[in-house]
């Protein structure tokens, strides 16, 4: 999904990137999910993605949780930049007819 957390927000649409993350750390797993989104999982608070909101993933690692630094974090399986699905571009006014656009969706 992008734009929101479901259907239930306006301007939310679905995306199909065909990639699976998955991690023994979940604040390892979401960083590493945040930078294949084409995120700055270490983003400030005020910065994409996190303009209202205080980055969780600098705030777990405050607290030995896990880290948000891809360099703390073993990646295994393709690359992290082939693995990169640009939610960037699909933050627009047109998101959901260029995703239907370029990914084929209905």
């Amino acid at each position: 999904m992008f734009g929101g957390e479901g259907p239930w927000i306006r301007g939310v649409g679905t995306v199909r990137p065909g990639l699976l993350i998955a991690g023994t750390n979940p604040v390892n797993t979401d960083a590493v999910a945040t930078a294949v989104m084409g995120f700055n999982p270490c983003a400030d608070r005020g910065t994409c993605p996190f303009e209202r909101c205080d980055n969780t993933l600098v705030l777990a690692e405050s607290r030995g949780l896990g880290s948000c630094k891809l360099s703390n974090i073993e990646i295994v399986g393709i690359p992290l930049n082939e693995a990169k699905f640009d939610f960037r571009s699909l933050r627009g006014d047109q998101r959901a007819s260029t995703v239907a656009g370029i990914h084929g969706l209905s």
